[in-house]
This record gives C-alpha cells, sequence and structure tokens, in this order.
C-alpha cells in the first residue's frame, strides 16, 4: 500500500508542474517522470487497496508541494480536487 501510494505522490507533482507551467522547457521531462512512476505503481497495486487509498489526500500533498513559481514564472490555476480516479491511474 506504502509504495504504491509513495508512486503517485512523487508522479502527481510532475502531473501538476507540466499543468502549472506548460511552456516550461521541462514539460517533456515531467511527463516522463510521471509515465515511468506511473507505469511501476500498477505492478504494487492490488485491488484490495482501493477503498484504503486516499487519493484526494495524496494529491492534496502533491498540491501543498507545488513551488510556488518556476523561472519567475507563477503556475496557472491547477483542479483544487484531484480529476483523476485509482482506476485512470493505476491502469496497467
Amino acid at each position: 500500500m506504502h509504495a504504491v501510494e509513495s508512486l503517485l505522490l512523487q508522479a502527481l507533482p510532475h502531473r501538476l508542474q507540466a499543468l502549472a507551467w506548460p511552456a516550461s522547457a521541462a514539460v517533456p521531462h515531467w511527463q516522463s517522470k510521471e509515465r515511468v512512476l506511473l507505469a511501476n505503481a500498477p505492478r504494487r497495486y492490488v485491488p484490495s487497496m482501493r477503498q484504503k487509498l486516499d487519493l484526494d489526500a495524496i494529491y492534496q500533498d502533491a498540491l501543498a508541494g507545488m513551488p510556488s513559481s518556476i523561472g519567475g514564472q507563477p503556475p496557472l490555476p491547477v483542479p483544487a480536487a484531484c480529476p483523476a480516479t485509482p482506476d485512470t491511474l493505476l491502469a496497467p
């Protein structure tokens, strides 16, 4: 369970940064890191975890860790609540 949460908590900030700073030259890197992390999560996920997985809390932690600016640019707005579901994030 903790491994899945950790992978999601590492992946979501990359997604958020790509959304918040879409013109950044780092977007391809962030998207690549997110893909790798999300590709590993289903390997550690079992369906019985679904009810215990608090995706909202993980997303809020990812939001809280977002930088206030990158390259002097403030972020564009990102969703306040996680727009993804465990099924979409953990699909093999």
